[in-house]
């Protein structure tokens, strides 16, 4: 694994708790978290700090993220503000995925979750804690799979 940028995260809210414990727990430095909101500014998420909206990562030299934030058309509204971001896809180590499985940009995967074989996610995605997707799915881009959820074989998902 290459941790040798910075690594950074854009929100600041309760789901971007769990993505930063599962950049860490993939050996990742979350230096900074940014968030639009100004109130969240000049605190801290699990001892890493909030600075500022997320423009200022267009100031940071090799910059790569994550989106945090659970809400998809959010997480699509951002990414479509940083079209040369460096955007990162993040696995729990306690998830399985089987080797068929294909992984969207800016996708992350939770703790405890189970992705069968031929599976495909696209970018920004959400497979949260505990979820199950079997096999031959289809996750199109920005879908968030809540906690606990199992899919069924052959399911297609979609925010339209």
């Amino acid at each position: 694994m290459n941790t040798s940028h910075d690594t950074y995260v854009i929100g600041a809210g309760g789901h971007a708790k769990v993505v930063i414990a599962t950049l860490r727990e993939n050996g990742h430095t979350v230096k900074a978290a940014f968030d639009d909101d100004p109130k969240k500014w000049g605190k801290d998420l699990l001892g890493v700090p909030v600075v500022g909206p997320p423009e200022q990562l267009g100031n940071l030299p090799q910059a790569r993220a994550i989106i945090a934030v659970g809400i998809n058309g959010f997480r699509k509204a951002i990414a479509g503000r940083f079209p040369r971001m460096e955007w990162l896809t993040v696995v729990h180590p306690s998830a399985y995925v089987h080797p068929t499985v294909q992984l969207g940009s800016g996708t992350v995967v939770f703790a405890g979750a189970v992705i069968q074989p031929d599976t495909r996610i696209g970018a920004h995605c959400i497979v949260n804690t505990s979820s199950s997707i079997d096999h031959d799915c289809l996750l199109e881009d920005y879908v968030h799979l809540a906690p606990g959820v199992n899919l069924a074989g052959g399911v297609r998902l979609d925010i339209a």
